[in-house]
C-alpha cells in the first residue's frame, strides 16, 4: 500500500485492512515511479487511488481502478471506476474477469477444434469453387479468431 497520508495513519489503515507492507508520505510521483518498475520487472499492476495526486500512477499502471467518490481527474484517467465506497467490488470485478477470461480459452479452444473438423470435411467445396478461396480459408483457421469470418465467405459463395 502507498499513501501519502503520514506513517501513523498509514499503519493504521494497513493494520484495519490487513496488509502487511506499506509505504507513507508518498509523492505522486513517486507512485507513479513505483509503479514503471514493477511494469518494467514483468508485474502486472493495477492501481487503485481516488485523488488527484494519484492520478500519475492510475495513468502508469496496467489497470488504473478509481473510486467514484474521488477526484475527478482520478476517474477520468482510471480505466475503472468503482460505484461503491468499498474495495470488495475489486474481488467481484477481477471474479467477473476470471470468469470472462475462462470463457474466451474455452471458445479459442472450440474455434480451433472445429477449424481442424472443418478441414476435414474438404468434400463440401465445389470443384469449380475458387481455389483460391479454399487455400484462404485453410489460412485463416491457423490464424485463429477469425475463422467465422471466413467460414461465413465461404458459405456464401459455395451457396450461389
Amino acid at each position: 500500500m502507498m499513501t501519502g497520508d503520514s506513517n501513523r495513519t498509514a499503519r493504521a489503515i494497513a493494520a484495519r485492512v490487513g496488509v502487511d507492507r506499506y509505504f507513507a508520505e508518498v509523492l505522486p510521483e513517486d507512485k507513479a515511479h513505483f509503479v514503471e518498475k514493477a511494469k518494467a520487472n514483468g508485474s502486472k499492476v493495477i492501481m487503485i487511488g481516488d485523488g488527484i495526486n494519484d492520478s500519475p500512477a492510475l495513468s502508469a499502471a496496467d489497470v488504473g481502478i478509481a473510486i467514484s467518490d474521488g477526484a475527478e481527474i482520478a476517474r477520468e484517467i482510471a480505466d475503472v471506476t468503482v460505484g461503491a465506497d468499498n474495495l470488495y467490488q475489486i474481488v467481484t470485478l477481477k471474479q467477473i474477469s476470471n470468469a470472462l477470461m475462462k470463457r474466451i480459452h474455452t471458445n479459442y479452444r472450440r474455434r480451433c477444434h472445429q477449424c481442424r473438423v472443418d478441414r476435414s470435411w474438404c468434400g463440401r467445396f465445389d470443384p469449380a469453387d475458387d481455389i483460391g478461396t479454399a487455400s484462404q480459408f485453410f489460412d485463416t483457421c491457423d490464424q485463429s479468431g477469425k475463422h467465422e469470418k471466413s467460414a461465413g465467405r465461404m458459405r456464401k459463395r459455395i451457396d450461389k
